[in-house]
């Protein structure tokens, strides 16, 4: 047996369904979203810590863990140390490393394109362990993060590049 259903009826009810179809989609779970340059949190984390080999050289402040660390920059957030370079962006970077060799350094992009840049360093006459000066270039706008890797330790920096920087 068939009934019939008024229009009004008809309506109510494909009304009901549109709105628990977009309960529904709002209760999904949020994808994440990456970090764009405007949202890249790109403060300083200090470590509790640091060598004392950084502090005879006059470090007040520092990032990293075990054998692996950054200089802290003076400002509170690393992207105020940007420089443009050619086509893209350069930030220098102090480390000290407690080693013989140099640490493994990692620059990606974490704002949603897949692009990646590259870390020279300029060795000091002193060699290794000790200080290291390094420059990181990112040839692209965007929240990179730098991610310096040791045998027992690392330390990382996010950063802010583009016009805004």
């Amino acid at each position: 047996m068939i009934h019939a259903v008024s229009a009004r009826t008809y309506r109510a009810w494909l009304g009901g369904l549109a709105g628990l179809a977009l309960v529904a989609a709002g209760c999904a779970p949020a994808r994440p979203t990456p970090a764009s340059p405007a949202r890249c949190d790109d403060h300083v984390d200090l470590a509790q810590t640091m060598p004392a080999e950084m502090r005879a050289l006059g470090a007040t402040s520092a990032v990293g863990s075990g054998d692996t660390w950054y200089f802290a920059p003076a400002s509170a957030d690393w992207s105020s140390s940007v420089q443009p370079e050619g086509d893209g962006y350069q930030l220098k970077i102090g480390m000290w490393i407690a080693t013989p060799r140099p640490p493994q350094v990692t620059v990606r992009e974490v704002s949603g394109g897949n692009a990646v840049g590259t870390t020279t360093f300029a060795p000091t006459t002193g060699g290794l362990p000790g200080p290291l000066p390094s420059t990181s270039h990112m040839p692209a706008p965007g929240c990179w993060e730098i991610v310096a890797r040791g045998p027992t330790g690392s330390a990382s920096a996010r950063v802010r590049v583009g016009p805004a920087s």
